[in-house]
């Protein structure tokens, strides 16, 4: 058990701190925008004639539903998300220090250490989507008590479950019993978490690992991909090939493979 400890202690120590320093500002900004987006302003939009000239109308922002979007809160989640992805990929790979070294130190073999780290990182992206979902939650849930009771507006506990189911961004985060986005996001996690390490098990041997930059490309589209389209289903099955090529050559496979 000591060894287990010290193999993930080994990343603990390195990326730990940045990764939830990054995790607290991205869900701060993002539930700040969310919060602070104007309630029954005047909007100003465009739609496009059959000739192409854009047209202009107006229109109020809503109370709850489409404020995330309308907020950019999903850029800021998306931003950090590449941050995070980025500091767990650096991990390891030797900059600045002789880690290789260091790694092959360790009591124990270096694919085991690679399955704890990558368990080690999937824990920390579940706490990353987890701080998000609290906070854009709770930043709706705050603007809901906020809107004037002469507004027209009813909110209720079921004003909540409804954007959770509509909302795009956040259905990925509170998935509530939908299997398909389930199924997308435990998708997201693995291949996420097994590329970051692939990443750094790559250059410590002085090679270089694409897997991780298809991967984030994957999970951010899957992210705003419209519910209930084929294209959440394609996304699943391409990271789900990405986590499983991974974990291949991670476990059984040749360890200079892409």
């Amino acid at each position: 058990m000591n060894r287990y400890i010290s193999v993930v202690g080994l990343y603990v120590r390195s990326n730990l701190y940045r990764i939830l320093l990054i995790t607290l500002v991205t869900a701060l900004l993002a539930g700040f925008l969310v919060y602070r987006y104007p309630m029954e302003q005047e909007v100003t939009g465009y739609y496009y004639d059959p000739n192409g000239a854009p047209v202009p109308y107006a229109y109020s922002a809503p109370y709850l539903d489409g404020v995330i979007r309308l907020s950019r809160a999903p850029i800021v989640c998306a931003v950090g998300f590449t941050a995070v992805v980025a500091v767990m990929s650096l991990t390891g790979c030797g900059y600045g220090a002789k880690t290789d070294y260091t790694v092959r130190r360790l009591r124990g073999r270096e694919k085991t250490a690679c399955l704890l780290w990558s368990g080690y990182h999937a824990a920390l992206l579940l706490i990353f989507w987890a701080a998000l979902a609290l906070t854009l939650y709770g930043a709706l849930l705050l603007r809901g008590r906020m809107i004037p009771p002469d507004s027209g507006y009813t909110f209720s506990p079921q004003s909540m479950m409804l954007v959770c189911y509509t909302d795009t961004f956040l259905h990925h985060l509170i998935p509530m019993r939908d299997l398909g986005v389930w199924a997308v996001d435990v998708a997201s996690v693995l291949a996420a978490a097994l590329s970051t390490v692939q990443f750094s098990h790559r250059q410590r041997r002085g090679g270089f690992s694409i897997g991780i930059f298809c991967v984030a490309a994957c999970v951010i589209a899957a992210f705003f991909c419209p519910l209930g389209g084929s294209w959440s289903f394609i996304l699943m099955v391409l990271l789900l090939a990405l986590a499983g090529g991974v974990l291949n050559v991670m476990v059984g496979g040749d360890g200079d493979a892409a």
